[in-house]
């Protein structure tokens, strides 16, 4: 990466730390590495050496306790055809044993991949909300709408609408009054150091507002 990526980078991931951190200092620092590898990854993509095996290709130990067991479960389906009648009884008994195991390994790794691919996501989406939601939101669709555009307008106006609107309704007892503000709201306009400290918060690439002017061209 260059200078100005590495510095996009870090500032996004410390906006991202700053809304998603919470709890003790350990759960802060493990949730710190997910989220700087997640962003990594999405933004940059990951890049193996020639001869090696990619990052994330190796398994961990549930994994590997999973394929033992799917390996013993099929050797003991082999001598359970040859086994005796009283053996088969012993053999019956240690299957039963091994599938429970192997359904609460599969079911921890259901868990674990679950959470991994949830923080993932969150990753992705406080790093470029609009492009996450665009992705996960526009798919294809099928079928074809039969009903006329008056129709659809006055469906969305007899649903969306509030005939009762303009009507005052009366106070309830449990409703404390507003008091009136003490502080003029100041109506002036913005000075040097807010328009600064917006724009630090602000990405170059955030779509503009509506004078059509990027935040690129402020900074």
């Amino acid at each position: 990466m260059n200078d100005i990526q590495w510095r996009d980078f870090d500032t996004d991931v410390d906006m991202i730390l700053e809304h998603v951190s919470a709890g003790t200092v350990l759960r802060k620092l493990e949730s710190m590495t997910r989220l700087i590898y997640a962003v990594g990854k999405e933004r940059f993509g990951l890049r193996t050496s020639s001869g090696k095996k990619a990052a994330g290709s190796k398994k961990n130990r549930r994994q590997l306790e999973i394929e033992r067991l799917r390996r013993d479960l099929r050797n003991l389906r082999k001598q359970y055809v040859k086994a005796s009648e009283l053996e088969k009884i012993g053999l019956q008994g240690l299957r039963d044993h091994l599938r429970s195991r192997r359904k609460e390994l599969r079911k921890a790794e259901r868990i674990r991949k679950a959470r991994r691919e949830k923080t993932r996501k969150r990753a992705r989406f406080l790093s470029n909300p609009y492009g996450f939601v665009k992705e996960t939101l526009e798919q294809k669709r099928t079928g074809q709408l039969s009903c006329s555009r008056e129709e659809v307008e006055e469906h969305l106006r007899n649903t969306h609408s509030d005939q009762s609107r303009q009507v005052e309704m009366e106070g309830h007892e449990r409703i404390a009054d507003v008091p009136m503000p003490e502080v003029a709201f100041i109506e002036g306009e913005p000075t040097l150091k807010e328009v600064q400290d917006i724009l630090k918060k602000t990405r170059s690439k955030s779509a503009p507002g509506p004078n059509g002017i990027p935040y690129k061209v402020y900074k």
